[in-house]
């Protein structure tokens, strides 16, 4: 830096003296020159200094963080150029694109939106595209507020497949739904109101249907007690929420069989009038009389069993709020969601809930669902030609660890080859780490075929574990003699602090034996057609909506005497609304040229 102030002074005497001695009048002829040699020292010092050879070892950390800024690639260990156009490419995604989708052939995906078979990651060095396997399992650990939402509508708007989306609000659904509904049906289930009116529900989950079957039954019993949060895989809570699976799946089926409701369920967990549970699975044929046992044991007075009646009332909390519970309890006229019909078409389910802590009461239903969209998709995927769901689902699932708390550690694991794609979203490693334990949060890093950091990230293990996992190389270096023995250094890859200080939407992506690469994520709102269709969607909603008539009668016995209307302008009509404005008709620029 002080060789270029140096050399910035002496440029700027030079042409001070040259001035001088020709006259102010080559101040024009000289500014063009003096200026590109200027602009040329400065380019050539800032390279030598900041993002050249020598700036790899004295500063790296900036060296690399300006080199990502300016699409170029961070250095040695990182995905060169060549690797980009083999592993990285179209070409590559056309190959690899039969395991995601058996049944579409390769002439097919050659003139096929590779999108159909593939995931566009964003734009590496040099503005290289690149591309991923559909199949991979994929973790993104970001910061709030760093774009991982719009990665995700991004992700949710190309997908050919039906697509379950959870989030905390209804920016995605906002963003997404009017393309997705060009695929298929687009159905809300935001129980909480979260958003407004406007997105409110448009389907029922009817919780108990299809219970009959004790293998449907039990599953959602786990389901809504393992959605219990119970801070690790250890310790007494999770003990007693393994007691509590089996009764509670067994008045789940009691519930089913007796044409109850979930209220129904709920008392029998609290002992009000859960005498009739075993007369109704001793004399229905249909019943899993296996079960009476589990019924008997939480009946009986004691610690034990207090303690299991305790955990399966905390499963069904929610059922005590009147929205959650009205959002399962099928009313006249109500639309019910079918989960089988969803797993077979390429609609989208927004599951919406309001963000309240690991120990929100909407997680055990909003697993439950889950679950059972999961359950079905995995039947009809096994009875597909391939063996699994063709084209596959997407499981968006933000803030996985507080609203959803679905098995990620088990899913990760198999759920590819039964065609269901997931895409969990976190803060953190010890994120994961609460919900799942330490053996459970190290599966879903294990698992995850893609991994996606963002910038921001301030959990000091997850960083150094992202730095060793992209290991270390050796840099010489600069003006060294070349028979010293100490003029090779060895450096990490990746940095701790540089994963802390990436660039805005620029993330660090580490694919299964793949060299890292720093990827430029694309943000649904930058796409043209979501901006045509919000602007649609603006456009149609907009305009004056009518206010409801007042009566000016009723109005004036709210008020007091001395700001009463009088009667004779009571008297009159109500007020009328104001005639409608005039349609917004769009208007294009002037063209080039003209005024």
């Amino acid at each position: 830096m002080i060789r270029l102030v140096l050399i910035l002074v002496a440029l700027a005497a030079a042409t001070f003296a040259i001035i001088r001695m020709l006259g102010h009048h080559s101040l024009i002829l000289l500014a063009l020159p003096v200026a590109g040699i200027v602009a040329l020292v400065v380019a050539v010092q800032f390279w030598r200094h900041t993002i050249g050879r020598r700036a790899r070892i004295a500063n790296r950390t900036r060296c690399l963080r300006w080199r990502i800024w300016l699409r170029l690639r961070p250095g040695p260990g990182w995905a060169s150029h060549l690797e980009l156009i083999v592993r990285w490419s179209r070409l590559r995604a056309v190959l690899t694109g039969a395991r995601s989708r058996p049944s579409m052939p390769g002439w097919r995906r050659l003139v096929t939106p590779a999108t159909q078979y593939a995931v566009r990651l964003g734009r590496a060095q040099w503005f290289r595209r690149a591309w991923g396997r559909m199949e991979d399992q994929t973790l993104m650990l970001a910061p709030p507020r760093a774009g991982k939402t719009g990665y995700l509508c991004d992700r949710i708007i190309d997908h050919p497949g039906a697509v379950l989306a959870t989030s905390t609000r209804a920016d995605a659904l906002k963003l997404t739904i009017a393309l997705r509904r060009q695929l298929g049906p687009a159905e809300v289930f935001n129980p909480q109101g979260v958003g407004g009116p406007e997105v409110r529900s448009t389907v029922c989950f009817d919780l108990l249907s299809g219970c009959e079957d004790p293998a449907l039954a039990m599953m959602l019993g786990q389901a809504l007690s393992g959605g219990v949060h119970t801070s690790g895989e250890g310790g007494d809570m999770a003990w007693w929420r393994g007691k509590a699976e089996d009764p509670l799946a067994a008045l789940l089926h009691a519930a089913a069989l007796a044409g109850a409701t979930i209220e129904d369920v709920y008392a029998w967990t609290n002992r009000l009038g859960d005498d009739q549970v075993p007369a109704v699975l001793t004399r229905d044929p249909r019943a899993a009389k296996v079960w009476l046992s589990a019924i008997a044991e939480i009946r009986r007075q004691g610690k034990t069993p207090g303690s299991i009646r305790s955990t399966m009332s905390k499963a069904l909390s929610w059922v005590a709020l009147p929205g959650l519970r009205d959002a399962v309890v099928p009313r006249t006229g109500a639309r019910i969601f079918d989960p089988a019909a969803f797993a077979a078409s390429t609609g989208t389910l927004y599951m919406i809930a309001a963000e309240s802590g690991e120990t929100s009461p909407v997680a055990p239903l909003f697993r439950a669902l889950a679950e059972r969209i999961v359950w079905e998709g995995t039947l009809i995927g096994s009875r597909m030609p391939s063996g699994k769901l063709d084209p596959p689902m997407l499981l968006a699932l933000d803030e996985v660890t507080q609203i959803c708390p679905v098995p990620l550690p088990q899913w990760l694991a198999d759920s590819a080859g039964r065609g269901i794609v997931i895409i969990a979203v976190a803060h953190g490693i010890a994120q994961l780490e609460g919900r799942w334990g330490t053996q459970g949060a190290q599966a879903v890093w294990d698992t995850s075929g893609c991994k996606l950091l963002l910038g921001g990230l301030s959990d000091a293990d997850t960083l150094e574990r992202v730095s060793q996992l992209c290991g270390e190389i050796e840099l010489r270096r600069s003006g060294h003699d070349s028979r010293d023995l100490n003029r090779y250094v060895r450096v990490r890859v990746v940095p701790p602090e540089l994963l802390r200080m990436l660039p805005d939407f620029r993330a660090l992506v580490v694919r299964t034996n793949r060299y890292p690469a720093a990827i430029h994520l694309r943000m649904a709102w930058k796409r043209r057609d979501v901006r045509r269709s919000v602007s649609s969607a603006a456009r149609s909603m907009g305009g004056w909506q009518p206010l409801p008539v007042l009566d000016l009668a009723e109005l004036s016995s709210a008020v007091p005497d001395d700001l009463a209307v009088p009667d004779d302008l009571a008297a009159t009509a109500p007020l009328s609304a104001p005639p409608a404005s005039p349609p917004f008709i769009w208007k294009p620029r002037n063209p080039k040229g003209t005024r």
